[in-house]
């Protein structure tokens, strides 16, 4: 809204000018790019090769969660089976409070 009542305060003198006006925009602008390009060149592109990186670890990630899945896929009866055999295998718990899920077979060591 400054901008705006700024431009309407100094409209005669734009309005007179034109060309100068725009000239000095030009201007301004030109160099206030390439101060920003110089002042942030090298963080722009460090900013770029880590995004590419992480892009090409995001690939890769994608690659290794496809396998793993082809590989549960195929092996998940084996994964069932683990899983029933360590429920009935007894838990050890060491402390010195008796823990309060512990069930027939567990072992407590205080």
């Amino acid at each position: 809204m400054d901008i705006a009542n700024w431009l309407m305060g100094q409209w005669t003198a734009i309005s007179a000018a034109p060309a100068a006006y725009l000239g000095t925009i030009i201007v301004v602008w030109a160099v206030a790019t390439l101060f920003a390009r110089a002042r942030l060149g090298d963080e722009a592109a460090a900013a770029k090769e880590r995004s590419e990186h992480l892009r090409q670890r995001l690939s890769d990630v994608e690659g290794d969660k496809s396998q793993l899945l082809k590989k549960l896929e195929s092996h998940g009866e084996d994964i069932v089976a683990l899983k029933a055999d360590l429920a009935a295998r007894p838990r050890i718990f060491v402390g010195p409070e008796k823990p309060r899920d512990m069930k027939d077979g567990d072992l407590w060591i205080n």
